[in-house]
């Protein structure tokens, strides 16, 4: 392996002005070497019980702006030269030297073509765990629970990047994806994310905003606070067990050096294989174990109640389409002996969920309720649970309120 660095004097600091006497400067730090031996004529150091070999020699510079300039390279094997480097550098600074560049560091290169493979598998195995999860637990919609805008703005920037797996084709007259990519398609950071930071279902502050504006019951609250809670509390607490957002961060910091071509460190490597080894067998062992996982079902219908409120493709009620709904389940409950028309369920899980905008379907009620001539709103006692929760009264046919 080599370690090549250029050294620069511009302010005549240094004590010598020829190769040989940078040479017997670095000669006499006995911190460096174990058993070296100097040549002058060729110029280098060499140290066989170190395993190492050092060349310099003198690099023509404008002598206004630099009074000298070296080259030095270093030649050894992994364990001695990963080591020597950085005191190499130290050693050369306290000879004065302004800058120091290295224009080569193959130590450097070797970690990172060692971690790289390694960080890309655990990469994956998290891909793939988390989507066989979230479709096994959450449903295929999983993707508009888990993302939030900026991931969504990435995927759609990088939609393009595979040209054959995400190509659409017609079945049945309509265009579907071969494939759904959208996991390929986000950043490592972005995916450990998923696991620690989000919490599914409240993807912005105006989620989280809207979600108040329509709390109406202590149960509601008590939901809502359950809720906000990070997936990896909510659904990953086996992750948190073992300091799993610690862990990825750390690797993030790994990765993005390997990205940047940064400098690294025989700890750097010895950690980030430790970590590497530890988060690829947990994952390989929960991928195995996903069908015994079990989630609460309540959570899973809190979280659609979410997707149906942030989704973009809501439309707001009309006042007979209101109408209309409002007399279908006053049938309903009374077809099956239920004695009150929550007003959550109608406007969330009934409304909501045929893809109209529920702030909007709120507002109308809450409306028609002051006015107190068609509806009226109460506080109903529920007998399974004992919870007071709000609902629908109605006080007059509903047929009149479009007429």
């Amino acid at each position: 392996m080599i370690f090549e660095l250029h050294c620069i004097d511009s302010r005549d600091r240094t004590r010598f002005n020829t190769v040989e006497n940078l040479l017997y400067r670095l000669y006499g730090l006995g911190k460096l070497w174990k058993k070296p031996r100097i040549i002058e004529q060729a110029g280098t150091i060499t140290d066989e019980e170190y395993g190492l070999i050092l060349r310099a020699k003198k690099i023509e510079a404008d002598e206004e702006t630099v009074k000298s300039s070296y080259g030095l390279i270093v030649e050894g094997e992994y364990d001695s030269l990963q080591k020597f480097r950085l005191d190499l550098v130290k050693s050369l600074k306290e000879e004065k030297f302004d800058y120091i560049y290295i224009l080569n560091d193959e130590v450097s290169h070797f970690i990172a073509s060692e971690l790289y493979p390694k960080l890309n598998e655990l990469e994956n195995l998290l891909r793939k765990y988390l989507v066989l999860y979230s479709t096994t637990k959450l449903g295929p919609e999983w993707w508009k629970m888990m993302a939030d805008s900026d991931v969504e703005k990435k995927v759609n920037l990088r939609v393009n990047n595979e040209k054959d797996f995400s190509k659409k084709i017609k079945i049945e007259g309509k265009e579907e994806r071969l494939i759904e990519n959208q996991a390929f398609l986000i950043d490592f950071d972005d995916l450990g994310s998923m696991i620690y930071k989000k919490s599914a279902g409240y993807l912005t502050k105006d989620d989280i905003v809207n979600q108040v504006n329509n709390l109406t019951t202590l149960e509601d609250l008590d939901n809502f606070k359950k809720d906000l809670r990070t997936n990896i509390k909510k659904y990953f607490v086996e992750f948190e067990e073992i300091q799993f957002q610690k862990k990825w961060e750390f690797l993030k910091a790994i990765r993005n050096k390997i990205a940047h071509n940064n400098l690294f460190s025989d700890e750097d490597f010895t950690q980030g294989k430790e970590v590497i080894s530890e988060l690829v067998d947990f994952l390989r062992e929960a991928c195995t174990d996903i069908s015994d996982l079990k989630i609460n079902e309540d959570e899973i219908e809190l979280i659609k109640e979410r997707i149906v409120q942030t989704s973009e493709n809501y439309t707001s009620i009309t006042l007979s389409q209101l109408a209309e709904e409002l007399e279908k389940t006053r049938r309903w409950a009374e077809k099956n002996d239920i004695t009150y028309i929550g007003l959550k369920n109608f406007a969330t899980n009934i409304l909501g969920q045929k893809g109209y905008d529920i702030s909007n379907t709120y507002e109308i009620l809450n409306g028609l309720s002051e006015t107190g001539e068609f509806i009226k709103i109460y506080d109903h006692k529920d007998e399974k649970t004992g919870y007071l929760v709000k609902a629908i009264e109605i006080l007059k046919p509903l047929d009149k309120l479009v007429k």
